[in-house]
């Protein structure tokens, strides 16, 4: 190997590391617990001018209920790969494979920390990208999974993700994107009941987007899902989706969608719907300088309702999500709230499901000016209703938290 090859490597291989660590008080319903989470996480990343790539690897360790007579520690192996290639000027393609494996506790781990998605660390779910979010008519993937889970039951859980996407820039104001990907997740021992079926998923969208202006942006797009549930289940959703875009101002950005979903299903229970279904939803997004104090202030608020395959039953719902959110920042101390709910509409009717989770007050503090340290606390509640049977008790937990990152370090 040449010595300046090994001078161009050097200067494109780049390492970051971190740690998030966290104390949780947890209230069930039947009693308290303390329980200690620690999340580290290593990424290696290879930059050129045309390619990157990005290896990285964060494991979640947990111990439950410590000190406890239920007192169990839970490991969930989280790792992944991502690509992105600059093929030409105006099209670039994007490769990721997400994968977790590891023993799970949904109902605890519920007021834990969230994922980007809104689905706790360690867990597979929702879609690959931005692209597919429920402000743009895309269903939020397996929202309703986090609490559906009775008990504190452990299971062994896992899940594979592979998308590719493509971005094409046709002209200055046309936009074409489009993805496929794979996920199969699942409960993994069938030695307790199978609360969570092994599902395998295959899904793709294409949409082209015109900028008609600064402010406006419409988005045409066409998406399919096809879901396969042990031991006998197979859905199917087909979708067409008309999305616009507005800045009203450098403060105010609004997002509003319609769609039409053709549904074909068949649950476990070998129940079979066909149907059309209706969306639509909106999103707004609120940015401003709070002055005399230099703080910024954020909220967003986003409501939607979309067909959802239902990750236990297999069969297909219309969900109605709903998401509120606000951060106040000033220098290194920031607050934010934040809360979900998300109700099944029905297509079966008998399946009314009205869940909160993710709820936060928090105080972030950045402990020094480069941002590598900064302490978190705040308090959670989650909670899940059914229309007949048994309810499970609200879970709320307080948790303060310790986060460092080392930022990248050039190897």
């Amino acid at each position: 190997m040449s010595l300046s090859l090994i001078t161009v490597l050097a200067q494109a291989l780049s390492l970051t590391a971190g740690d998030y660590s966290e104390a949780r008080f947890r209230s069930d319903g039947s009693g308290q617990y303390v329980d200690l989470v620690t999340t580290p996480r290593v990424a290696l990343s290879l930059d050129f001018r045309r390619t990157s790539w990005t290896l990285y690897y964060a494991p979640t360790l947990t111990d439950l209920g410590v000190g406890s007579t239920y007192s169990t520690t839970l490991l969930i192996h989280a790792g992944g790969l991502g690509v992105q290639l600059k093929v030409t000027p105006r099209t670039s393609l994007t490769w990721s494979e997400l994968a977790t494996y590891g023993t799970q506790n949904f109902r605890a781990q519920s007021v834990g920390a969230l994922g980007a998605n809104g689905t706790p660390v360690g867990a597979i779910g929702g879609q690959p990208n931005s692209t597919a979010s429920t402000t743009s008519g895309q269903s939020n993937g397996n929202a309703s999974t986090v609490l559906a889970v009775p008990g504190n039951t452990d299971i062994k859980y896992g899940g594979l993700m592979s998308t590719l996407a493509m971005d094409h820039l046709i002209h200055p104001d046309w936009t074409l994107n489009s993805y496929v990907g794979y996920i199969i997740q699942g409960q993994l021992n069938s030695t307790v009941p199978v609360v969570i079926p092994r599902m395998q998923t295959y899904f793709g969208s294409v949409g082209l987007a015109h900028s008609f202006s600064k402010r406006n942006r419409l988005t045409l797009s066409e998406s399919a899902r096809y879901a396969l549930l042990e031991p006998n289940s197979a859905s199917y959703i087909a979708t067409t989706n008309v999305s616009w875009n507005h800045v009203y101002n450098p403060n105010v950005v609004s997002n509003a969608f319609v769609s039409e979903s053709y549904v074909n299903s068949i649950d476990i229970l070998g129940r079979h719907s066909r149907t059309v279904l209706a969306g639509a939803g909106a999103s707004l997004m609120l940015t401003d300088t709070v002055r005399p104090m230099s703080s910024q202030l954020t909220a967003t608020i986003t409501l939607s309702v979309m067909p959802f395959i239902d990750p236990q039953s297999g069969g297909i719902n219309e969900m109605a999500n709903g998401a509120i959110g606000t951060t106040w920042t000033r220098r290194r101390l920031s607050l934010q709230f934040s809360g979900f709910f998300a109700q099944s509409l029905t297509s079966y009717g008998d399946v009314a499901v009205t869940t909160v989770y993710g709820l936060n007050e928090g105080i972030g503090y950045q402990l020094d000016k480069r941002h590598h340290w900064q302490l978190t606390a705040g308090v959670r509640e989650a909670f899940q209703k059914f229309p007949i049977g048994p309810q499970m008790p609200v879970m709320w937990g307080a948790f303060v938290g310790l986060a460092y990152t080392t930022g990248a370090i050039n190897l």
